[in-house]
């Protein structure tokens, strides 16, 4: 009986120890996965802002696209009408400016 109650204290002493390791690694488990949740909240963070960024990026090169766009229909548009201006007389078209003076 004695050899009964001294095994039974021996298991209750490991299981007490099992419970006490197992709860500290649970402890520890929690502790990690805080952590973790802290690097995944700062990452997530990070991408919001990095997306702001490139959204912000993409407004603006659509901006100068348009402004591109726009000075070159303005390049046209004045291209077309300086060669309409220039249809009757071209540059070094000289019979406007010839004299009836002739020496000879």
């Amino acid at each position: 009986m004695k050899k009964q109650g001294i095994l039974n204290i021996v298991l209750l002493i490991a299981l007490i120890a099992f419970a006490g390791v197992s709860v500290y690694k649970v402890e520890q488990n929690n502790k990690d996965i805080a952590q973790a949740q802290i690097q995944i909240n700062e990452l997530k963070a990070t991408i919001d802002k990095q997306s702001k960024e490139l959204s912000d990026k993409d407004t603006t090169i659509k901006d100068l696209k348009s402004d591109v766009q726009t000075a070159q229909e303005k390049i046209k548009k004045l291209n077309e009408t300086s060669s309409f201006s220039q249809t009757g007389t071209q540059v070094g078209d000289t019979q406007s400016n010839t004299s009836t003076y002739n020496p000879f």
